[in-house]
C-alpha cells in the first residue's frame, strides 16, 4: 500500500475515559481528497499559533492528539477533526478552542510505519475502511 505499511490486526488497549481540548473543524472525506480538506490547515495552525499553550488544564506531558469525532454518515459523512492535548478540565475553555471527551473502553491502535503523513494518515484511514 502506498504511503507505508499499515498494521491490518490492529493492538487492542482497554483506556480509561479522558478529555481533549484544541481546535477542531468539520469536513468529510471527500473534501480531503478533493484537496478543499480543513485537516493540512489545521494541523498547521495548530503549530503555528501554538495552541498548545493556550489549553487549560492540559496534562503536563500529554501527546498532541488527532480526534476524528461526530461522525454523520460513517465514510461518506461529515465529521470533525480535533487536535488538541489531554485536559484535566473542560470548564472555561476559551473561545475558540474545543472539547471531546474519550469515554473508558477498548480501543484498537493502528500503526505505520514512520514516514510522510499526508501519506501514511490517508494510507491508514484506508485500510480500516
Amino acid at each position: 500500500m502506498q504511503g507505508g505499511t499499515i498494521l491490518i490486526n490492529p493492538t487492542l488497549v482497554n483506556l480509561e475515559g479522558f478529555q481533549v481540548t484544541g481546535i477542531s473543524a468539520r469536513t468529510s472525506n471527500a473534501q480531503e481528497a478533493e484537496g478543499q480538506g480543513a485537516i493540512p490547515k489545521l494541523w498547521q495552525t495548530f503549530y503555528e499559533q501554538q495552541v498548545s499553550f493556550k489549553i487549560p488544564y492540559s496534562v503536563p506531558n500529554s501527546p498532541t492528539l488527532g480526534v476524528y469525532t461526530d461522525y454523520e454518515n460513517g465514510v461518506n459523512g461529515l465529521y470533525t477533526m480535533l487536535i488538541g492535548l489531554k485536559a484535566a478540565d473542560i470548564t472555561d475553555v476559551p473561545v475558540g478552542l474545543s472539547t471531546t471527551t474519550i469515554p473508558a473502553g477498548k480501543y484498537a491502535v493502528f500503526t505505520t510505519e514512520k514516514g510522510p503523513v499526508y501519506q501514511n494518515v490517508p494510507a491508514c484511514w484506508a485500510a480500516i475502511w
